[in-house]
């Protein structure tokens, strides 16, 4: 079921991919769904959509902040950001390449973190919330997050990692991983 259903084939027709390696948490896949700021600006009217949406299910958490999981949704939490009703921020953190580690972008983001109250963590792509979790254990923000809002939750149930948040995606599809089947629906969107 989708927040959004109109989202679902704007955002397979945009984002999804035919792919032949591993996502970002280690697990092997065929296809991938890239849905970061920087491909949705590609499309105006998709990104204006997707973050006026992204707005309307964080408004009423009353949010100091929104941040991204780096590096997708990093771009996409400073828009959503920008067009808040309220004065919202929008500190950064980023992602090691070599090491998967995640940290605050620079001291003044953690210091901005240390300071602000409630916020918003901003995914791409939810798949089974490894790096979601990773972002939740940094000391200073895990606690301040009041929920977890992605473009697309493309997850199988029974894989996800438990969230003590309440998360939300404005579409709600399950592809998995590998999809192998050459007739599958979902090929008929990859780009």
């Amino acid at each position: 079921m989708s927040y959004s259903p109109e989202l679902y084939p704007q955002l397979m027709q945009h984002g999804f991919s035919r792919f032949a390696g591993t996502f970002a948490d280690g697990q092997a896949a065929d296809n991938k769904l890239e849905l970061d700021h920087r491909s949705l600006s590609q499309n105006q009217n998709l990104l204006t959509t997707v973050v006026a949406n992204i707005c309307e299910l964080a408004e009423p958490y009353h949010p100091d902040f929104v941040i991204g999981v780096p590096n997708g949704a990093t771009n996409l939490a400073v828009a959503v950001a920008k067009n808040m009703r309220q004065e919202v921020y929008s500190p950064h953190l980023a992602k090691d390449d070599a090491t998967k580690l995640i940290d605050y972008k620079t001291e003044a983001d953690r210091d901005m973190i240390a300071f602000l109250g409630r916020g918003i963590l901003i995914e791409d792509v939810l798949n089974r919330r490894r790096t979601t979790r990773k972002v939740l254990q940094l000391a200073e923000l895990g606690p301040k997050i009041c929920a977890v809002i992605g473009v697309f939750d493309r997850s199988v149930p029974a894989e996800r990692l438990p969230v003590d948040k309440p998360t939300h995606a404005l579409v709600h599809q399950k592809i998995p991983a590998t999809i192998g089947n050459k007739n599958s629906r979902f090929w008929r969107y990859a780009l």
